[in-house]
Parts: C-alpha cells; structure tokens; sequence
C-alpha cells in the first residue's frame, strides 16, 4: 500500500521508490475487512473494481453485526451499517429517535432501521445503483488478504517501484540522528534519502533504530491473541462482518467469494489457544482437523511518534488496535495520505512533525476509544473476561466526556468530531446499539408524531431506494466475468 500511493503520488523524475521485501516472512493472511476508506485508496491509483476485486476473491462489505455483546432491554444484536447519501433524509430522525428514548419515550431506536446499508444487506442487495439512481451506497470491502497483498506488489512494479528480495538486519544512523542506509541478512546495503517502516511488530526501524517508544494499551484493552481457520463455500449473498461476543473475546465471520473466514480474538490471560481453538471450533458448522487453526500474537497500542527524522512507520511497525473495526488498513491509508501532504509541502520543520505526529496520535486515541467502549459497555456475566472489561476498564478523558455527554442527553458531536475517525452518528449507533437507555417513562405518554422513524416513513424510504440498486449476485457475476 505504502509503495504504491508514494510511487504514484510522487514526480518519477525526482524520485525512487525501493520496496524491500523479506521471502522468507510470510503473510499474516487475516485483517481481511476494510471501511469504506478503502475505495478511495483504488481510486487514487486508478485501479477498477472488476480489475482487483476479481483477483482478490473480493466481496462488498456493507457494515458490521455485533451479536451477543449485551441484551439490554431485550436487544441481543446490532448492525453498525455504513453511511449513504441517502441517509442524509433519515438521520435526523435517528438522532431525534435517540434523544427521545433518552428521556424514557417508546420510539425506535434500532440503527438498521434507519440507514440504507442494512437495508440492502437484508434484500441482498449490491452497493451499486441503477443508473438513474442518483444516490451512492457506503460500502468497504471483504477480500483475500493474501492476494491484495500480491496484486499490490505486483501493481507497484507495474508502475515503476523497483522490487527487491532481501530479509532486512539493522540501519545505520548518521550523527545527525538520521538513517542513512539499511542492511539486509545477505550483505546488500540500501542507502536512502527516506525509510517507510513497514516491518510490523518489530518496528526494526522507527523503534529498534531510532529509539522511538511503544505505547501498551494493554490496560483497557485486553485482548492479545488470535486463532483463526478458513472454511470453504460456495457463493453467498453475504455483505456483512459478523462479530460474536465468546467466553473470552469475539469471533469474526467473514464471507469471500470462495470461502469463509473466522477469528476468535482473546485474551491470553483468561484462556489458553487450546480452550480458544476448541471453543472457535466448536462454534463452526463443520467439523475441522486441529492442524486448519493457525494462532496469532497482537501487540496492541502505539509508538509515540509515528514520524521521526527520516523515517515514517506505517502499519503493525506503527501501532495496531485489534480487529474489531477493521481499522488496521484505515489507519494505514490515513497515516500515509496525511504523510503526503506534508511531504509535498517539503518544509519537515518541526511544528509541522509536531503536528502530523499529534493528528495520527488522536486519530489512533480515537479508534482506541470507540473498541474500549464495546468491551466497557458489555453487560455479560457469564465469564470473569467480560466482568472484568466492564468494571475494571480505564478509560481515557475523550471517552469518560462522550459517554457523560450521553447520558445527561446533551449533544455528541462536538466531542466525538475532534479529531476522530468515528462521527457522531458511529457512536450514537453503538450506544443505542447496545440498548444504553433508562427504563421507559411509563408515566409519560407520547404525543402523536412522536416517533419519527414511523413518521417520517422511513422504512417505506429506504425500502423504496433498495429497489434502485443492482442484485448482490449480478453484480459479483459482472465482477467475476469481466476480462483484463
């Protein structure tokens, strides 16, 4: 990804791009979900999706549902749907819905029932409009981590990145605290004017190198490891990310084009890999062989600068908050669109470090606080896991202020804006998602009009623009046909 937004980004004439990459590393092959950030990323390089997605076993992904989290006044699961034009006519009405259930009225509250997405999830529906339709759907994507991994690579050399194999062994810094050159295990040396670090967990530049500090978030946020299986299928009309709350974590369902895959997430000091690989199997439609389950290592928090002298850490080398969101790839493609602006300006005085490092910093905070706020809320007592994250979580200033702002019903959206990656309308969804409301004010009648999901016909809506967009099964056939 870095490879291929800084060769096409930058002037061939005034700079090279060398990608070293270790044969011996193999793919991590999961962080297989996207937000729709993504889609930009394509755009930018100019790729289509019937080019990339056919090569990479790719599907829509409409949002998130989030089953057994909590079963507040009687709602065990919600849909975290992605956000469409069209919604623009029907979010004042969850937000107005919102506000009034949070003084006890019976009015609709369920974020799927307003936002377009769940809606063509559940008429397996495609994101792409008719052709007269004048409204895009949101949408990421589900993919095969492995092949887009390749079919990057192999876009890069398309477009002038020079590729080279070689398993890197140290830096060599200047006494100006600058990296002037790598080596790799076979004795080449690479002397560059800038580093990308892209050498996940290890951190081999920015940290081993150059000193920089890895920030834990261990403290609230437990989880540390991961078992993950894939499991064969024929085609679906799945377009959603199922998270399932476990004993001792959650369990991702993705669905391929050719298969599905599924994770559980868990913390090692609660569960053993054995009970969780016997757990996520046990969970599974078929039954699996011990040696289909490979086991993960997370470290999960932030360096304290993302960008220091002549070095940019992007991806796992620069931090990583667990799966839940799907964030990893969003946080990537920001840190390095955010890189370039400031790499094109060309001052790198420090304000403008200070200030690039402090924007991914908030933006990492940010996501930190919206995963913090699924485990904090969680109303399970089934296992001293989820207890635990409920009562002993810490949490930071930002999230202490948005769910204070929330429960004496004053507005979201000046604390959930600063400088975050989730909008009002992402923590509005969770929190109503999760059911946190009073008991209903049975002593306060609703006047007629109250409800504005009933309304204002917003079923009816949203029903009626689901008929504008092409069937989920014609559109993969047209991705999956098409000739390149």
């Amino acid at each position: 990804m870095a490879a291929c937004l800084l060769r096409s980004s930058l002037s061939q004439e005034e700079f090279d791009v060398d990608l070293i990459e270790d044969p011996n590393q193999p793919s991590i092959g999961v962080g297989e979900g996207s937000t729709p950030l993504l889609r930009g990323f394509f755009e930018q390089l100019n790729i289509p999706e019937s080019v990339w997605m056919k090569a990479c076993d790719a599907t829509f992904k409409l949002g998130i549902k989030f089953e057994g989290w909590s079963d507040r006044h009687g709602r065990t699961s919600y849909r975290h749907p992605f956000f469409s034009l069209s919604d623009e006519f029907t979010k004042r009405a969850f937000k107005a819905n919102v506000l009034r259930r949070l003084i006890g009225l019976n009015v609709e509250t369920s974020p799927e029932q307003f936002f377009l997405s769940s809606r063509l999830s559940a008429d397996n529906k495609s994101p792409w409009p008719k052709k007269n339709f004048p409204f895009s759907a949101g949408y990421g994507y589900h993919f095969d981590s492995v092949k887009l991994g390749l079919f990057l690579r192999n876009h890069a050399v398309g477009i002038g990145v020079k590729h080279h194999l070689g398993s890197v062994s140290g830096a060599s810094i200047g006494e100006d605290g600058l990296i002037e050159s790598i080596q790799t295990v076979d004795q080449k040396t690479f002397v560059s004017d800038f580093f990308v670090d892209c050498t996940g967990f290890k951190g081999m530049l920015l940290q081993e190198s150059l000193g920089v500090k890895f920030n834990s978030f261990d403290s609230n946020l437990f989880n540390d490891s991961a078992v993950v299986v894939q499991v064969p299928k024929a085609m679906s009309n799945d377009t959603e990310t199922i998270s399932t709350a476990m004993k001792n974590g959650w369990r991702w369902k993705i669905p391929l084009n050719s298969r599905y895959g599924y994770g559980y997430v868990y913390s090692s000091k609660f569960s053993s890999d054995s009970q969780a690989r016997d757990e996520l199997a046990a969970s599974l439609d078929q039954k699996l062989g011990d040696e289909s389950f490979r086991f993960l290592k997370m470290k999960v928090g932030q360096v304290d600068q993302t960008w220091k002298a002549n070095c940019l850490s992007v991806g796992l080398s620069q931090g990583f908050i667990e799966p839940l969101e799907a964030t990893a790839l969003h946080l990537t493609q920001y840190t390095l669109e955010q890189f370039l602006k400031y790499f094109k300006n060309g001052d790198f005085a420090e304000p403008d470090l200070i200030d690039f490092n402090e924007n991914i910093q908030r933006s990492f905070e940010s996501v930190r606080d919206y995963i913090v706020a699924h485990y904090k809320l969680n109303n399970r007592d089934d296992s001293e896991y989820w207890i635990k994250n409920r009562e002993t979580t810490p949490m930071s200033e930002s999230l202490r202020e948005i769910l204070a702002s929330w429960h004496s019903n004053r507005q979201l959206i000046e604390v959930a804006n600063d400088g975050g990656q989730f909008n009002e309308f992402s923590w509005l969804t969770i929190l109503s998602g999760y059911s946190v409301f009073p008991k209903l004010n049975v002593g306060k009648s609703a006047e007629s009009g109250t409800d504005s999901y009933l309304f204002e016909k917003i079923e009816e809506f949203n029903n009626k623009c689901s008929r504008n967009y092409i069937k989920l099964s014609k559109a993969l056939e047209k991705i999956l046909t098409v000739t390149t």
